[in-house]
């Protein structure tokens, strides 16, 4: 098991896959984050991406801030793939994608899991996108997005 810590990880964009945090077929637990800002991808997961094809990790981003962040295809913010993710008493906001301007959660055995968690969407996609995986509220988010 791996613990993460990072203080600040901001402006800087990435041809195909947002590597700002990346996990890929690791464990990292409680990686606090102050604050994962103003990056891009021009494929997918412009601030956080979390990949597997067996098993998937385990990531948990606590006490974080996921703002300003984006991605050509999908999540802006965070973009989950075959792995078991937990946010708790963040914020996620002004991330943009086409979809899943907020989180992407994509395939079957990809898990999602939100905790006192201010979701505000930005310009393009929703806060959460789901395809084929598992969303789970624990409770107690608030969840904003402006439609035209």
């Amino acid at each position: 098991m791996r613990k993460g810590w990072a203080a600040v990880i901001q402006q800087r964009t990435k041809q195909r896959i947002g590597v700002d945090l990346i996990a890929w077929a690791v464990q990292i637990t409680a990686a606090v984050v102050a604050a994962i800002s103003g990056n891009s991808s021009g494929d997918t997961g412009g601030g956080i991406f979390a990949s597997s094809f067996v098993g998937g990790p385990n990531v948990s981003i606590v006490n974080s801030t996921i703002s300003g962040n984006s991605a050509r295809t999908s999540g802006g913010g965070i973009s989950n793939v075959g792995s078991s993710f937990h946010v708790e008493s963040s914020t996620i906001t002004g991330n943009s994608a086409g979809s899943g301007g907020g989180i992407c959660n994509d395939g079957g055995q990809s898990v999602v899991e939100i905790s006192n968690t201010i979701l505000n969407a930005g310009a393009l996609g929703a806060n959460i996108f789901n395809s084929g995986g598992t969303v789970t509220s624990i409770g107690y988010n608030l969840s904003h997005h402006w439609s035209a």
